[in-house]
Order: structure tokens, then C-alpha cells, then sequence
């Protein structure tokens, strides 16, 4: 039975939505560049999901894109790679590499870590 390796790799580098927030130069090429080393030199093959994904042709390699992300697109992706729909989906390993800004905030009298998009 071969192995299921799989990877969500996030970079968001505009936001919109939040004007206390400036926008990032980097993450996208961050994330891009995880995702071509575990192409590249992973140890077991990963099946490798970018987030935004820049829309490539047929036979070109896809790219994280410097397009947002919709926080329930985000939501889902990770719920799917950590709770997959089926035990048949379930991988092995399950790899989240985020790029972007984040914060913390206290929620019931504990400080807890967001994600920001």
C-alpha cells in the first residue's frame, strides 16, 4: 500500500479587507518555495495544494498566486487536509505551511493565534 503524503501550502500577501494591515512582499514566493522543495527533495512524494493557486496551462506547473483567499475557501482546505470526508482520504501525513499575517487575541480569558485573510 503506497503512502499518502500530503501538503496545504498557504501565502497571502494582500489584505483588502483590513486596513490596519499591509499588504506582504514575500509570502507567496515563501510558500512557492515550500512547495517546490517537498516537490523537489521530499522524502515521499506529497500531493501538494496551493492556496491561492495561480491558474497555469496545461503541461506548466501551478504556482501560489498573490490573489486573495476567501476565509471559507481557507476553512475548508483545512478542515479537508486534517479531517478528510472518508478514511479512504485520510493521509498518512498531513503537512499546513502558512505565509501571511497573523494575531493574537484573547477569546475566553485565552490568548489564541488566528490566521489572517
Amino acid at each position: 500500500m503506497t503512502r499518502q503524503w500530503e501538503a496545504l501550502i498557504v501565502g497571502i500577501e494582500e489584505y483588502p479587507s483590513f486596513t490596519t494591515l499591509d499588504n506582504l512582499i514575500v509570502a507567496t514566493k515563501d510558500a512557492e518555495d515550500v512547495a517546490q522543495q517537498l516537490e523537489n527533495y521530499g522524502y515521499e512524494t506529497f500531493r501538494i495544494q496551493r492556496l491561492p493557486q495561480q491558474p497555469h496551462k496545461k503541461g506548466s506547473k501551478p504556482n501560489v498566486s498573490s490573489w486573495g483567499v476567501k476565509v471559507e475557501d481557507l476553512k475548508e482546505k483545512i478542515k479537508n487536509l486534517f479531517n478528510p470526508r472518508s478514511l479512504q482520504e485520510t493521509p498518512d501525513l498531513a503537512l499546513f505551511y502558512f505565509s501571511g499575517h497573523g494575531w493574537r487575541k484573547i477569546v475566553d480569558n485565552k490568548e489564541d493565534t488566528f490566521f489572517s485573510n
